[in-house]
């Protein structure tokens, strides 16, 4: 059974609101108190508010968001998205094994979650404490990107830049051979 869409919303009260597995030529909400869920859903045109919770977009094909990202929680686990708002604010942003490209937006969150996406580009100057990537999706970064990130969690280990040990990027990216003094 298909869900209808335009009467869950209608009847929305405030809380988790759950339109998962929807088709939706335009979605146009406010602001959501309480999660977000467009998982499974094929969505042309989104414009939403920010949301208090989870906004959670896990295998969903997005065409077109308007408005920017604000939300605790953003999830985007393999999620086909053709372009990103201009920016996006959140705790924590999960596109793992998403096919996103280019991430040029003015990208803050605490958490920054890629691995395994085919990512070749983040944005010059965004703002992540803690980057949680996979070394294969690491050596297409580039080393001032890396640089930027408090800590980063690749393969289950974490390196940071409070470490006593510190951490050598020059055996992570692949332009370490022109940019680093790598020594042994």
């Amino acid at each position: 059974m298909k869900k209808d869409y335009e009467q869950i919303i209608s009847n929305y009260n405030g809380g988790d609101l759950d339109l998962s597995g929807c088709t939706i030529k335009k979605l146009e909400l406010d602001h959501v108190e309480g999660s977000l869920n467009l998982s499974k859903c094929v969505i042309d045109k989104l414009s939403i508010g920010w949301v208090s919770g989870t906004l959670n977009m896990t295998n969903a094909e997005i065409k077109n968001i308007e408005n920017p990202i604000d939300a605790k929680t953003v999830i985007m686990t393999g999620a086909k998205l053709k372009k990103l708002p201009a920016h996006i604010y959140t705790d924590s942003l999960t596109i793992e094994k998403s096919t996103i490209t280019k991430l040029n937006t003015d990208l803050r969150a605490n958490v920054l979650n890629i691995r395994n996406t085919k990512l070749e580009q983040l944005p010059k100057d965004f703002r992540v404490n803690s980057l949680i990537v996979d070394a294969k999706t690491a050596k297409n970064l580039s080393l001032s990107i890396l640089r930027q990130c408090g800590s980063i969690d690749m393969d289950g280990v974490v390196y940071s830049q409070n470490s006593v040990n510190g951490f050598n990027f020059c055996s992570v990216t692949s332009e370490a051979n022109e940019n680093c003094m790598c020594g042994v």
